[in-house]
């Protein structure tokens, strides 16, 4: 007579599948108390249960059609229980019902097998520290919003005026030429005269009034003019540094004193700011994500614009950050439009990172006025003396050559010359030419002179020099913190929530690790597990990993994914 030991449990409201979509993380001893919280039926007195898929019971048909999972153990034979998946109840009689079964080779073995290092595609990771996980996922991010007002450098909003000339005047009216030296590493052979406003100065507040009150000088000492005055450009104040030395110059005791900022040599570059970039590890909209990739490119990153064409992204994530602070640097060389380029520091590895450094827009090149006239005679004094001078000449010898021809003419009649007539025109007719020459040359000088006393004064310089950037004080970085929308973060959100990651990477994948779920993936071909279990049950668990499996912690909360399941 058969032994009638084998035990066997129906229940429902189990949440597993038979894809193995979503699973559950449970030993036997769980797996079974979970069995028995959900019981439908159960009774000990069964012969051996084959796994052959197809079991008589003895339990009315309305109650088999009640369970969904069962559980049963052949305990003369194993202390093993087997989990399965009712997939038909099939009537018999009164007192008889057929289940078909597939066994759950996930929940039956779970305490059996143990995992590999394969190749695994998506998880959810075990640290989600921001910026660790950047690999890319291919999911549409839609357009990008600022999240954020925008922010900028400062070095545009306090600008001076530097004057350069090829003559340098103390303020003692003393002329001299100026000692070519090293501006921020650059050789300048010119004098640059630096003016800034005063607010508080008892002279001359406005570096313009400042400057205008300089050129005067210019036009007004003997040694200089205004011809010496090569250039004028704004230059934010900032670039001066501290290299320079401080004049007041003052004409008479009719006039206002002004100060004036000469450079002196410096060997580098200055550091015109340091700036700090808030990292508030927000998005547009307010949303706050759950997983931290979100909080990364091309999620999420820094747009630096210079307001001309050159923009440039960084990605938050590659930045060492400081109490919550990014940081630039902007580094400036004081040449006419200024060469001032902004660079990230600590960012990709390098301490200041130049090859993706952003560069400001130009600084205006001034214009200025000139008394052409009085620059024409400077200019060409000698030349016009001469040709004066050589006028005259030319009137002497004509002059000369009359009179030596009037002496031929006396002679000729006196001897009786037969070519007197012809001789005596030639030299007077040679002695008129040349004092016409002569006084022609010279009414043609006073004549130029004349013209010249017409033209007008000249503009020199850039006049074109209208940069609405530098107009409107944003000659500055702007940067703009950008993030995707919050209705494509919600989306991805959802979907990192629901899947993890890609890692892409060889490892034992994470089973656990996450509060409620973990989602692994690996690629084909990989063998995940292994274990003393038959090779048909552990092909299915393989299986399950390559197509994907969520693994729950808890059968309570399986298929809830609005928990917050961060690490």
């Amino acid at each position: 007579m058969a032994t009638l030991h084998s035990e066997i449990i129906l229940c429902n409201n189990i949440k597993l599948d038979k894809n193995y979509i979503n699973v559950l993380s449970y030993s036997q001893n769980q797996m079974l108390s979970l069995c028995r919280s959900n019981i439908v039926a159960s009774d000990n007195d069964y012969s051996f249960i084959r796994e052959n898929g197809a079991l008589l019971v003895d339990f009315p048909y309305s109650t088999c059609l009640q369970a969904n999972y069962m559980a049963y153990q052949n305990k003369d034979y194993s202390n093993k229980w087997f989990f399965a998946f009712i997939d038909k109840v099939e009537y018999v009689s009164e007192k008889a019902t057929r289940i078909y079964f597939t066994i759950d080779a996930w929940s039956t073995f779970y305490d059996d097998w143990s995992s590999n290092s394969v190749f695994v595609h998506k998880e959810h990771v075990s640290d989600d520290t921001f910026g660790l996980h950047t690999l890319p996922e291919n999911l549409e991010t839609g357009e990008y919003i600022n999240v954020e007002a925008p922010v900028s450098t400062s070095i545009g909003l306090d600008i001076s005026i530097c004057v350069a000339t090829s003559k340098h005047i103390n303020n003692q009216k003393e002329v001299s030429t100026p000692h070519g030296c090293l501006v921020n590493g650059i050789y300048q052979g010119l004098d640059f005269a630096i003016f800034s406003d005063y607010p508080s100065y008892s002279g001359i507040k406005k570096k313009e009034v400042a400057v205008n009150q300089y050129m005067y000088w210019f036009s007004n000492i003997s040694g200089v003019s205004a011809d010496d005055i090569i250039d004028i450009f704004m230059i934010p104040t900032d670039i001066i540094g501290s290299n320079y030395t401080t004049s007041e110059y003052q004409f008479d005791s009719g006039t206002q004193p002004f100060k004036v900022k000469f450079l002196t040599e410096t060997s580098s570059e200055v550091i015109i700011e340091r700036y700090l970039l808030r990292d508030n590890f927000n998005m547009a909209g307010g949303y706050v994500p759950k997983n931290n990739k979100l909080l990364c490119f091309p999620y999420r990153y820094i747009l630096a614009s210079n307001g001309t064409g050159q923009d440039v992204v960084y990605n938050w994530e590659d930045f060492v950050h400081e109490d919550g602070y990014v940081k630039f640097n902007t580094h400036g060389d004081l040449t006419p439009n200024c060469s001032i380029k902004c660079i990230p520091q600590n960012y990709k590895g390098l301490v200041s990172n130049y090859e993706e450094a952003i560069n400001y827009s130009k600084f205006p090149t001034c214009s200025w006025i000139y008394d052409a006239y009085t620059n024409w005679m400077t200019q060409n004094n000698v030349n016009n003396a001469m040709r004066t001078i050589g006028g005259l000449v030319k009137v002497g010898t004509g002059l000369a050559n009359l009179t030596s021809a009037g002496s031929s003419l006396v002679g000729s009649i006196k001897a009786g010359d037969g070519d007197m007539a012809s001789a005596s025109y030639s030299g007077m007719s040679n002695a008129g030419g040349t004092i016409g020459e002569g006084i022609g040359t010279i009414m043609n000088v006073a004549m130029e002179q004349y013209q010249h006393t017409f033209d007008p004064n000249q503009a020199r310089g850039n006049i074109n020099c209208g940069d609405i950037n530098f107009t409107m004080t944003k000659n500055n970085i702007q940067f703009y913190k950008m993030s995707i929308k919050p209705e494509y973060a919600r989306i991805i959100d959802g979907i990192f929530n629901r899947f993890g990651y890609v890692v892409n990477t060889f490892k034992h994948p994470n089973i656990t690790g996450r509060p409620y779920w973990n989602y692994v993936q690996v690629t084909t071909g990989e063998k995940t597990v292994d274990g003393n279990i038959p090779h048909n049950y552990i092909n299915e668990i393989n299986r399950a990993f390559e197509r994907g499996v969520t693994i729950w912690h808890d059968h309570t909360n399986l298929g809830d994914f609005s928990l917050n399941n961060s690490i």
